[in-house]
């Protein structure tokens, strides 16, 4: 029933970061799109950092989701994240105690009342330390079942690797190309290919580059 809708939480809504200069990625989406409508709920991006995982998720909320949705930086754990990242945003949910059992209930409880349309984004989940404080780091899955009393859909960028996760790999030279012509860079196609092997097509790298060597651009 729409009429009984939880109203919007207040964390950040990741549309908001979406770029308009956004390149590829056109088989990542529809795969992200085909696991959530055939009823999965957690979604994992692997790849090396400064490929675009965070630009990919943005995208995907901005362009394919339907419903709400929201970024949430992950810290140490579910349980710590929840407490310092998401309770203070969420209504009803009183942090001014030092009661963290508590707030982690009261968040949780409320996070079970979201909808499957709203989608969590979960950001950086690259090392998930354990409650109680031990050494051995908990896997993606074990942060799966964590989760899995909820209703949302959960999307998650990692470094790590992890069974079943949409590999978020480095865009196809032409596509590093176009960064450059995007940001209007004055370096030939040759200096391009030369600039991009480099660097080994790292995206993020490949970005930055671009535009640094824009034309009429000051230099130091």
């Amino acid at each position: 029933d729409l009429g009984e809708r939880q109203p919007p939480m207040d964390l950040p809504v990741l549309s908001a970061l979406d770029d308009p200069g956004f390149l590829g990625r056109e088989a990542e989406l529809a795969e992200i799109s085909r696991r959530f409508e055939a009823g999965e709920r957690f979604v994992i991006l692997s790849g090396l950092g400064g490929m675009g995982k965070t630009e990919l998720a943005a995208r995907f909320a901005s362009t394919r989701w339907g419903g709400e949705s929201y970024l949430v930086r992950f810290e140490r754990n579910w349980v710590h994240t929840v407490v310092k990242r998401i309770a203070p945003n969420l209504r009803g949910v009183d942090v001014n105690t030092t009661d963290t059992a508590r707030v982690y209930r009261d968040a949780m409880l409320e996070l079970q009342d979201r909808s499957k349309d709203e989608l969590l984004i979960l950001d950086n989940v690259d090392q998930i330390i354990p409650e109680h404080g031990d050494q051995e780091s908990m896997s993606l899955e074990q942060l799966k079942l964590e989760m899995s009393c909820l209703n949302m859909r959960i999307l998650v960028t990692s470094r790590n690797a992890a069974d079943g996760a949409i590999d978020v790999a480095r865009l196809h030279r032409q596509e590093l190309h176009q960064l450059f012509a995007q940001h209007d860079s004055a370096v030939t196609p040759e200096q391009r290919d030369a600039l991009i092997d480099a660097v080994g097509g790292h995206t993020l790298t490949v970005d930055l580059m671009a535009r640094s060597l824009r034309r009429g651009k000051r230099r130091a």
